[in-house]
């Protein structure tokens, strides 16, 4: 259900509009929008972009409330996958984990659930960038993908979670084939555009992943804490430092990778104390997670992070984005 309000002031107009779940009066969307009364029109196709772009995404979380109030005897397949996505929205090692159990029960209730097939990948591709330990396998994700795109080849986020496993087997060309396909099918689909701007950040195309991250932002009113990372990692490419730690402030918490970049940010700006307090949070927070997980420490804390600056195509970049933390204190 959509409500709002409209108010003229002088030559101005001032826009607020709200969905509601008219079943459980959950409170999905809000904005406000203020325009010349001459933009009218303009305005009216951007609320609607808005909207179409929102929504998905705010009747997810209305659906995991309704999920978490059900006995566990009546979760069904989508109940399932909604808790799942919640799991993995922690990015941490347990959570994905717990994440890719609840997609895996959920594909064993409806084995034609393509979105259940596609997210038990996503949860594997996440691993490898989260660099945790090997619980599930690249060929995995790949027998996971296919079986999504045999049930539907029409779903952007599907052909988006191919892209990046594409990327991780080291298969550009095919990578932004798929992209371009996820793209072309929703528009609107700001995962997708987001997890383009990081892959386009590690081709060493920054200028295009932040026009990328901008319009995920846009299409996003909430942006989850991943964006934000994606968007200040394309900006430290780029030598905006100091815009690099805004960003990464916006997030509603700060991870250990987080913590890592702000470390390389405050390095490049001179603030080597502040540098120093990151990376040393940064070394702990990953640390612990390692020992967690019964793998064993490196000698030198610039190792914690070789993993991901191997992800740049050009060596240059590589090189910068170990020059941040080397210079925060981390040793090689």
């Amino acid at each position: 259900m959509a409500e709002g309000s409209v108010r003229k002031i002088g030559n101005r107009v001032r826009v607020t509009v709200q969905l509601l779940d008219a079943a459980s009066g959950y409170h999905l969307w809000t904005e406000r929008y203020e325009r010349e009364l001459d933009d009218i029109f303009a305005l009216q196709d951007e609320i609607v972009r808005a909207i179409v772009a929102a929504l998905p995404g705010r009747l997810e979380d209305a659906g995991r409330e309704i999920a978490r109030r059900k006995p566990t005897s009546s979760i069904t397949a989508y109940d399932l996958v909604l808790l799942g996505n919640e799991r993995w929205r922690q990015l941490t090692m347990k959570g994905m984990a717990e994440a890719r159990e609840y997609f895996r029960s959920a594909v064993a209730l409806d084995p034609q659930y393509a979105r259940a097939h596609v997210n038990i990948a996503w949860t594997i591709v996440c691993d490898v960038f989260l660099e945790s330990p090997a619980t599930a396998t690249l060929q995995e994700a790949l027998r996971e993908i296919e079986a999504a795109l045999d049930i539907d080849d029409g779903d952007a986020w599907s052909h988006g979670v191919f892209a990046q496993l594409l990327f991780l087997l080291k298969e550009d060309a095919k990578a932004e084939i798929h992209f371009s396909r996820a793209l072309a099918l929703n528009p609107n689909d700001a995962d997708v555009a987001a997890v383009f701007a990081n892959i386009l950040v590690y081709w060493g195309r920054w200028r295009e992943a932040l026009t990328w991250i901008g319009m995920a932002k846009r299409l996003n009113p909430f942006p989850p804490n991943l964006y934000h990372w994606y968007h200040a990692l394309a900006l430290y490419s780029g030598r905006e430092y100091e815009r690099a730690v805004k960003t990464l402030m916006e997030a509603r918490s700060l991870d250990r990778w987080s913590h890592g970049l702000l470390a390389a940010c405050y390095a490049q700006m001179g603030r080597l104390s502040e540098a120093r307090f990151e990376a040393e949070a940064f070394v702990k927070e990953r640390s612990r997670e390692l020992n967690e997980n019964g793998n064993a420490l490196p000698a030198n804390t610039l190792d914690l992070a070789q993993a991901r600056a191997g992800r740049y195509k050009d060596p240059a970049d590589r090189e910068h984005f170990l020059d941040g933390l080397r210079r925060a204190g981390l040793t090689d």
